[in-house]
């Protein structure tokens, strides 16, 4: 889901490191696994939104990143990752409003730009369509085509560098309230524009004259996907228009995989066709067997279970391999809901009327040391019809989850809460950092996110470290990153947590790793020191990460 940028002034400082701190999980020897070290680090000097999602271009060993606040592609030259430089910035504002994600082609470098809503004197909004900026590696805009639909969220390469995939997430923009009436068109649905869903899929082999393909989800119906499993607003009513793609991943040249997160489904295009293989209902965790916390007033009372209560994972960034005719998936299950002033599926649990016979204790577990505080989805769970909460659906699953051939074989679970309890202790755990009131300090406040998302897995990113593979997951509010092997992907092991951002006060000027948006992997045969390489954005300080990463001793 789009965000909207938070009006801080923090950041935009001087260089400054701060020290690395891993959590190691306890294994059976003395050896590490891998060692991790942080090379380099960037800071755009723009504060929160300078640098988001970020690419890496093999051949020309540059590194481009979005920068939100100057609406550009800025970019690095890359060729010693302890010394990243500046060497280009890429102005994007003759296209669009705000630059949404980049991605690095065989030849080009493609970034993706929404065009702002704009609104009729009544109110009525209009929904320009998106555009993806086509440059070389020097920034040289070769194309600008138009993708088709509204606000590309999105982009990526399938392997080959030449077709580039887009996610078009089409979210509603509501209707301003018309000053010639009473009436409030704001909060009013019907008013609004909702555009359609879908991936653009655009066609590179002649990077000067782009051939856009947009594909929507038109002829699924909402009952179909609701008898699949997947939440669909009881508001908007059309498929078409509520699945809303957020992230893509292409493992060969014929299919790509979509994350569709308010809805909680994974979809699988068929890219020569430019049709629907499937769209299907992502991973869903069961809380009677897979405790989280759920309050963020239980005064640390930890993990809890309950029956009918369900978290869908609701995926937001995707990464995929293949072994043999396995296609994997890895997902970061952050969650999502709808909430827009003429749609909002966003609530807490003690608001739901809920089915007795299902829930006899209720009363108790509504209150706010239990469920009553907890973000839910009021328009999933009623199961039979009778207007009453049948199965409980919180906002994601706090988790990684990876598929095979679209079954889940692997869901983290409660891993990440319970190493974060391991670490920290049960009472401090799922917290969130924010800006004291006179912006000197970046201060921790623990349990501030068990009620919501818990710590956010946002993205996620995999590849190979000699015979091993590993996953990248960057927790977005714990402003931490999760290292897994998952050489045995029915069997992955947790082998790091890094605390990039501390869980004591830190002023400020230091807080320059803080809310981890992208993640990327460099192997080592396309790395520039010709060792694998994670590199990460982070959205408040608006600035990346460069680690290295080898078999450990």
């Amino acid at each position: 889901m789009r965000k909207l940028r938070l009006d801080t002034t923090i950041l935009a400082l001087a260089f400054s490191v701060l020290m690395l701190v891993g959590i190691t999980v306890p294994a059976k020897s003395n050896t590490e696994p891998f060692a991790i070290t942080e090379l380099g680090r960037i800071i755009s000097g723009d504060g929160e939104g300078g640098a988001e999602i970020p690419a890496y271009h093999a051949g020309s060993k540059r590194l481009f990143s979005t920068n939100g606040v100057r609406n550009t592609v800025d970019v690095y030259d890359l060729s010693d990752p302890a010394k990243p430089v500046r060497i280009n910035r890429v102005e994007l504002k003759s296209y669009g409003s705000d630059v949404t994600s980049v991605a690095a082609g065989r030849d080009v470098i493609v970034a993706a730009v929404h065009r702002a809503e704009t609104f009729a004197a009544n109110g009525t909004p209009s929904t320009p369509t998106g555009v993806l900026v086509v440059m070389d590696v020097n920034g040289k805009v070769l194309a600008a085509p138009d993708l088709g639909g509204v606000l590309p969220d999105a982009v990526t390469f399938t392997p080959s560098g030449t077709t580039a995939l887009v996610a078009i997430e089409g979210q509603p923009v509501c209707a301003k309230d018309d000053p010639a009436t009473t009436a409030n068109e704001s909060t009013d649905y019907t008013k609004a524009q909702d555009p359609l869903g879908g991936v653009s899929i655009v066609d590179l082999s002649n990077p000067a004259t782009p051939v856009v393909r947009f594909v929507s989800f038109k002829g699924l119906t909402v009952g179909d996907l609701r008898a699949k499993g997947l939440a669909l607003s009881s508001v908007v009513n059309d498929a078409a228009k509520d699945l809303e793609p957020e992230y893509i991943v292409a493992l060969d040249e014929l299919k790509a995989y979509v994350t569709i997160q308010e809805a909680n489904g994974l979809g699988v295009l068929d890219i020569e066709s430019g049709s629907w293989i499937e769209v299907r209902r992502a991973f869903e965790s069961k809380l009677s067997t897979t405790p989280i916390d759920t309050s963020d007033r239980d005064t640390g009372k930890g993990p809890r279970s309950y029956k009918n209560v369900v978290g869908p994972s609701q995926p937001d960034a995707i990464a995929g391999f293949k072994i043999g005719s396995g296609h994997y998936l890895v997902t970061a299950n952050e969650g999502d809901a709808r909430e827009y002033s003429c749609l909002n599926d966003d609530l807490r649990g003690s608001s739901l009327k809920v089915d007795s016979r299902r829930f006899p204790d209720w009363k108790t577990w509504s209150g706010n040391a239990e469920l009553g505080r907890a973000k839910v989805n009021p328009n999933a769970g009623d199961r039979d019809g009778d207007g009453d909460i049948d199965t409980i659906h919180l906002r994601g699953s706090r988790s990684m989850t990876i598929y095979r051939n679209g079954q889940v074989i692997w869901d983290s679970g409660k891993l990440l809460e319970e190493t974060q309890i391991a670490a920290f202790g049960v009472a401090n755990i799922n917290g969130g950092h924010s800006l004291s009131a006179d912006k000197s300090t970046v201060n921790y406040t623990a349990q501030d996110r068990s009620d919501d998302k818990g710590g956010e897995p946002e993205g996620v990113a995999v590849g190979m470290v000699g015979s091993s593979r590993i996953a990248v997951l960057g927790l977005e509010r714990m402003s931490a990153l999760v290292v897994f092997d998952i050489s045995i992907p029915r069997e992955p092991k947790l082998v790091k947590w890094i605390q990039m951002l501390p869980t004591t006060p830190t002023p400020a000027s230091q807080a320059t790793a803080w809310s981890p948006e992208g993640v990327i992997f460099v192997p080592a045969e396309k790395s520039p020191n010709g060792k694998p390489l994670f590199i990460t954005s982070y959205e408040l300080s608006g600035s990346l990460t460069i680690h290295q990463i080898t078999a450990g001793s």
